[in-house]
Formats: C-alpha cells, structure tokens, sequence
C-alpha cells in the first residue's frame, strides 16, 4: 500500500513545529547547563581557602559566616566612634578618622581574629585525641544530622534540650565546649598529667579563695518596719531608712547594741523588732536564700562588730546587724579536694595552651579570595 502524500503547506507546517521544538530543547539544555556551572561555582566558592591557621584551612563559606557575625558590632563602633550613618551608601567601604578605618577591613579583621582562636582550640582538641576530623564541612554535616534529629523529636512530641535548630555560627561553638570539656576530663583523669608538687602548690595559692569552708556567725538584728507591717503608725520607707541611720549613729559598741536591741524587744513596737540567727557552715546556700542580705552584711564582720545598715525589701525593712560570735573552721583538705584541683589546673593549662597556639599560629592569607569578600 503506497502512504499518502502530504500536501505543500502540511509539509512546510511540521518543518517548523519540528525545528520549533528542537531550540526549545536546546535552550533548555543550555539553562539546565548554565545553572548547572553557575551551582558548581557558588559551591567551589564556598569551599574556596581564605586562609590557613597552622595548615588547617579557613573556607569561604566559614569565613562569611563569622563575618556576618562581625556586622551589628562594627556598624555599632563605628556610630559610637565617628558618628557613622551605617545605612548610608558605601559605608562598608568609606574610610573614617584620623585611621582611616574602614567598616569593611576592621569587619573581616576582627572575623578573623575570632577564627584563629577558634581553630587553635579546633587543633588543641585534635591533637590530644578527643576528634579525628576538625574540617568545617564535616562540623556542617554533623550540625545537619542534629537538626535532622532534633526536628524529628519534635515532631514526636519529645522533649528536647537546648535549641531547637542550631545555626552555623552555634553549632561550631557547641561542638567545641564539648570537645575542650572532654580535653579537660582527659587530662584531669591522668594522673600522670600533674605531678604532687603541682597540685599542692595550686592548692596553697587558691585556697582562701575556693578551699575556705565558711565560718559559722552568730548574729543579732535590729529592725526598722516600714509600710502595712509597721502597724497604724508604720514609717514610710524613706522615713525607716532615716531611723535606722539614726539609731546606728547612736551605738558605739556591742554592750550598746545589746541594750538597745533588748528594749526593743520589750516594747513591742511594731515599727521596730530584732531577732538573733546562726549561719552554719554547711548551710550557706540555704542562708542565701533566705536571709542574704544579712549574711552579706555580717560576712566581713569580725565578732563584736556592728554592720551599716542595709536593707531587706522582700521583709520590708532596714537593718543593723551585730556578730555575736564567729567560729573558723578554715579550709577543705587538700586529699579531699585534689579531684577539683586536677580539674581547675586542667583548665588552666587548656586556657594556656590555646592562648599560646592562637598567638603563635602562623596565618597565611589568600588576597585574592579575601579581599573579594564584602558584606552584603
């Protein structure tokens, strides 16, 4: 059977709906192409080397993200220090003072002063163990899968702790507490890490400052009531405050405290009341809480010593206190305490450590990524 043949003008219509469709199909190629490139460029962007801090690299995309940090602080600065109008155009780049200093450079200088440090404590938490894999797209993926899971628990219903979603800029700071925390339990574990001596001469230094148990005081407190406690009569509060100061003008020493702290009591005045307490040693936190004022006021007392006065708000009144007695019982023992030095000179030498590596880090700078670097 012979096909039929089409007519001139059937002809001439597919010719053109075919070589219609075939640039439609490759102009779609070609956007599929372009974006395509323009992807793999922003992502080889991303991962291009700014700079390196002891070999380890700072990528492009970590270093915009600690100087996006780095914007409200500089546009700050620079309203205080020169009066700057960051919305004004080209601010970032105008050149301010008798420094010509410029938003835009004191921006990436301070981002990058903050990575140097970052990557010391990275590399310090590399080299004693506690991580393998310090790189920032590592760090991302481990922050993607966290939020992956911390948004499936809340989906669930669970509960969970701290934030949400971490963003960049969080999650490498969260990451490196609990790496560096993990340094100092290291290192506070080993025995080997801190010789006797070591331990017992810290122990000397800071004892009065963390190892002192704290004494127990005898005190006695004179009141002045102000507002609906002080009966029909009651003080105001200005008018209490000016009492008190009146009757601590009036005693020279304890027998007068006592005397005056006595006929009070037996007058019954609401206006005016004392009470005695005891601060034990092994209570202190429980005394802050209730009575933190006087405790505060009576701590520097030596016994026989009467306090200025000072003011209770939560009880309505001001106060004078007397410390009747004050019995030492001097400091924690060393054997007992040897835990906590081994975790405080941890510390210590972590602080140290990264002070050191961040100050002698050697910071090799890419000109040709950072300075192409702006804030948006």
């Amino acid at each position: 059977m012979v096909g039929r043949k089409l007519a001139p003008g059937l002809w001439r219509q597919s010719a053109c709906f075919a070589a219609a469709f075939a640039a439609l199909a490759l102009a779609l190629v070609a956007l599929w192409l372009a974006l395509r490139g323009a992807n793999a460029q922003a992502v080889g962007e991303a991962r291009q080397v700014v700079a390196e801090v002891d070999g380890e690299p700072v990528v492009e995309r970590e270093f915009r993200t600690f100087l996006a940090e780095r914007r409200a602080d500089t546009m700050a600065y620079f309203r205080t220090t020169y009066g700057a109008d960051p919305n004004r155009p080209g601010f970032w780049t105008a050149a301010f003072g008798e420094r010509q200093e410029v938003p835009l450079e004191k921006a990436k200088a301070d981002a990058m002063r903050e990575l140097v440090r970052v990557k010391a404590q990275l590399l310090v938490a590399r080299d004693a163990g506690v991580t393998h894999d310090i790189a920032y797209e590592s760090i991302l993926r481990r922050m993607e899968q966290e939020n992956r899971e911390r948004k499936e628990r809340l989906a669930k219903g669970e509960v969970i702790f701290g934030l949400q979603q971490y963003t960049e800029k969080t999650y490498v700071h969260y990451t490196l507490a609990n790496w560096l925390l993990e340094v100092r339990k290291k290192w506070a574990a080993d025995r080997a890490a801190f010789a006797d001596e070591e331990l017992r001469a810290f122990y000397e230094r800071e004892k009065d400052a963390r190892f002192k148990m704290p004494d127990t005081i005898s005190v006695r407190k004179l009141s002045v009531v102000y507002g609906k406690d002080g009966g029909p009569d009651a003080f105001t509060e200005a008018q209490a405050l000016q009492e008190i100061g009146r009757l601590r003008a009036g005693l020279a020493d304890r027998d007068a405290f006592e005397r005056m702290a006595d006929g009070i009591r037996a007058q019954g005045n609401a206006r005016f009341c004392e009470a005695s307490y005891t601060f034990h040693s092994g209570a202190r936190k429980t005394d802050l809480d209730l009575n933190g004022p006087l405790l505060a006021a009576a701590e520097p007392l030596e016994a026989g010593q009467i306090s200025a006065p000072f003011h209770e708000p939560d009880s309505s009144r001001f106060s004078i206190a007397l410390v009747m007695d004050r019995t030492v019982h001097g400091y924690e023992p060393f054997e007992q305490m040897a835990p906590m030095v081994r975790e405080l000179l941890a510390e210590r030498k972590l602080e140290a450590l990264v002070e050191e590596r961040a100050s002698a880090a050697k910071v090799t700078v890419r000109r040709d990524v950072f300075d192409r670097i702006a804030i948006e």
